[in-house]
């Protein structure tokens, strides 16, 4: 998942990535040499400026220990005084009736702020997040650009949503 998510990633891009465990493992996989990464995740940042020379921006706010990052009003304000190509953003349910939720109001918030102020969004999520339900909307599939999944999802669960969102499995 995070190694297609990077195939999309192209020379010059300015990007978002929001803290989950796909969108980390994401910088292992990306192979442009000029690039932009603006992201509230410390694991994201860790990464990237360990392993690659990107310019990359952190954007302030609270830090959440249990997820490691930085969310809050003052993120979402950063956030949407920027511009982004692509955001690449984790989520925590996909369901056919709210669409793509996540776990808490703040994490909603940078999530959206990301969506709206980028060209393209697009969501990593393992397929045993299909049909379920998280605590907070964040967007719904004609927001999306791309829902990135693994093979393990199964074909009705593929075909119930295909017609939906760009969907694709890897």
């Amino acid at each position: 998942i995070a190694k297609y998510a990077a195939s999309l990633v192209e020379e010059g891009d300015i990007i978002a990535i929001n803290s989950s465990t796909l969108t980390y493992l994401m910088i292992d996989h990306l192979t442009v040499e000029k690039l932009k990464i603006v992201t509230n995740s410390l694991d994201v940042l860790n990464q990237a400026s360990d392993t690659k020379n990107y310019d990359v921006s952190v954007l302030g706010g609270d830090y959440f220990h249990s997820a490691r990052t930085i969310e809050g009003p003052i993120t979402e304000k950063q956030i949407r005084k920027m511009h982004f190509d692509k955001s690449f953003l984790g989520v925590n349910g996909i369901s056919l009736d709210l669409g793509l939720s996540t776990g808490s109001s703040i994490e909603a918030s940078s999530k959206i702020a990301m969506i709206e102020c980028s060209e393209a969004a697009y969501f990593l999520s393992e397929s045993k997040k299909f049909d379920k339900d998280s605590f907070y909307k964040i967007a719904d599939f004609e927001d999306v650009s791309m829902i990135i999944t693994d093979q393990n999802l199964t074909d009705h669960r593929y075909n119930n949503y295909k017609d939906k969102v760009n969907l694709v499995r890897v």
